[in-house]
Order: C-alpha cells, then sequence, then structure tokens
C-alpha cells in the first residue's frame, strides 16, 4: 500500500523530495562562467593530440564561445576547440594557426566534436563524420587551461552545456571516435590525458560550494568552477547526460561503434550495432540494428545488467 507523509516542509533543500547525489550529467556555463587549471600533461609543442566533446549550445549563443583553451595567446602557440563565430562551425585555434568544420552546430542540439592531430595533420570530425583537414605545425606552449573561456583573456564565454570532454596524447582514427564517443570511459584508457564526464553535484539542484570539476584521467587534474551560480537549471550542474540525450536520438548513424563503459540507454542505427564495450551492473541496455548486431570478443555482459537486443529500424 502507498505511504502518506508527515509534517514534512515539502520546501527547499531539506525536509523535501530532492534529486539523487551526483545525478549532475552535465556542466551548463553562461556568460562569465567558466572553469581553470593545470595539466603537465597535456601535449605541447607540435606533440600528437585529440581533443574531443559534446555540446550544446543555447538558443541565442552567439560569436566565438570556448570549449577548451590552453597554451599561450601568440601564433601557434594555443590549443584550442571553439564553437566559431562565423556559420556555429567547429573551429580548432592555435592562434592565427586554425581549421573550421563545415557543420553548423550551434542549433541547440547535442553535437560530438573532435579534432586530432598527428603532428602533421589535423582533421576535425562532427557526430563522427570528418568535416575538414589540413596539413598544420604547431607550438603549443603553456599547460594552464580555461574550460568555457578564452585562456588568459575573460572572453569568448561558452552559452550552453558541455559533457564528456577529453584529451588524449595521440590522434585517434575515425573508427577510435566513433567506437567511443557515444560511451563513458573508464577513465584509465591508454593515452587519455584529461577526462571531465562533469557526473557531479545535484541536477538543477542547490550545488554551492561544490566548486571542483573532477578530473577522470590518471592526470587527476581537477579545475575549479568560477563565476557559476550553482543553483537552478542554468549556470549549474545539470542534466540530462548528453550520452542519454544524443544517443541514438534524432541521429540514427549508418553504423554505430559502442564501446568503452555503456550506460544505461537505447543505442541504434539504421543498418548495425557493433559493440567491444562493457555494460556494468545495473545498468538496462539495448542495441537496435536493422540489420545486425555484432559483439566482438571483448564485449562483456555484468552480472546484474539487462541486456536485450532488437532487429529493427531505427526510431529517432
Amino acid at each position: 500500500p502507498d505511504g502518506t507523509l508527515v509534517n514534512f516542509a515539502l520546501t527547499g533543500t531539506s525536509s523535501n523530495w530532492s534529486p539523487a547525489t551526483g545525478s549532475g550529467k552535465v556542466l551548463d556555463f553562461v556568460e562569465g562562467d567558466y572553469v581553470t587549471g593545470t595539466n603537465a600533461s597535456l601535449p605541447v609543442g607540435n606533440a600528437a593530440r585529440t581533443i574531443e566533446f559534446w555540446v550544446k549550445t543555447a538558443p541565442a549563443s552567439t560569436g566565438y564561445e570556448s570549449i577548451l583553451d590552453y597554451g599561450t595567446l601568440a601564433n601557434s602557440q594555443r590549443a584550442a576547440v571553439y564553437v566559431n563565430t562565423t556559420g556555429g562551425t567547429f573551429l580548432y585555434s592555435g592562434f592565427s594557426n586554425d581549421l573550421s568544420g563545415t557543420t553548423n552546430i550551434r542549433d541547440g542540439n547535442w553535437h560530438h566534436c573532435a579534432a586530432t592531430f598527428d603532428g602533421t595533420t589535423l582533421r576535425l570530425y562532427v557526430d563522427g563524420v570528418l568535416e575538414n583537414s589540413a596539413a598544420k605545425t604547431f607550438n603549443t606552449t603553456g599547460t594552464a587551461f580555461e574550460i568555457g573561456s578564452q585562456i588568459g583573456a575573460g572572453s569568448e564565454y561558452l552559452d550552453g552545456k558541455l559533457d564528456e570532454l577529453r584529451v588524449w596524447n595521440f590522434a585517434k582514427t575515425q573508427d577510435q571516435i566513433l567506437e567511443q564517443k557515444n560511451a563513458q570511459l573508464s577513465g584509465t584508457e591508454a593515452g587519455l590525458v584529461a577526462y571531465y564526464r562533469f557526473n557531479q553535484g545535484i541536477a538543477n539542484g542547490d550545488n554551492t560550494g561544490l566548486t571542483t570539476l573532477e578530473d577522470a584521467s590518471p592526470t587527476n587534474a581537477d579545475g575549479t568552477l568560477t563565476g557559476f551560480a550553482l543553483t537552478g537549471s542554468t549556470s549549474n550542474w545539470s542534466g540530462p547526460s548528453a550520452l542519454g540525450e544524443a544517443t541514438g536520438t534524432g541521429c540514427c548513424p549508418t553504423v554505430l561503434y559502442v564501446g568503452g563503459i555503456i550506460t544505461s540507454g537505447t543505442y541504434q542505427a539504421t543498418t548495425e550495432v557493433n559493440s567491444g564495450g562493457t555494460i556494468p551492473a545495473g545498468a538496462t541496455v539495448i542495441f537496435k540494428g536493422a540489420t545486425s548486431i555484432v559483439l566482438q570478443s571483448n564485449f562483456l555482459v555484468t552480472l546484474g545488467a539487462i541486456f536485450d537486443t532488437l532487429m529493427q529500424a531505427c526510431t529517432p
């Protein structure tokens, strides 16, 4: 039978219904919000690198919007990824040594962006698709970083939500990007030098004082939040996760690669779902493929997880 609550205030942060601790899955930025830190493991000089993230811009966002910026504001000495002021495209900036994508990602939807550099060629991917490439040489100098603003300038703020920000010390291939972009990682993957999951706080709740952004990589280069209201639905820890909202929703790729730690949700593609990941205990996962579902030799379903497959057309 149902129970009856007695003497609860039912308002405020105590004596009330409350979201579960740790329900925050993204960080919402408005003008003036940013994160700072230092990470000695960030790729410098002309070293290989990959920077990838999920971003969902606010409807009225404009101008240059910085996602991650580190290094020095001098020619070829920075490494930064942006939403471009021109056309809302994905932009990699080395400072006067830049490259832009072609898709407008300033549309209020979640987009996965990845910039890879192998020491010779810079490549930009949006939602797993290669959009542009060019021969480049960089001399990235300095390992102080800012998330959501231009390094050391107090400008070019992000207006939107950010999730699953990762930096690697090698150039990922397109297949590697596709395999991991829709899954949360363990944090111990080889070459991972910064990993911000944003899985902190109470989504849209009172997070006063929660000003440390945890780095889940072995580097442990935590960041410090500045300017955030830390209460309400903006300028705060928020949700749901990009992986929950974006995976198989509205995109339906032809082939979906699923790897790493696979969180609860439906993973679907217009033809094939291909996975080598791990479904942890407590997760409920559905693979939906119209023509085939391929499970690699390292695919694992942990005891206590629920896993189902459907041979069915994608339904965004």
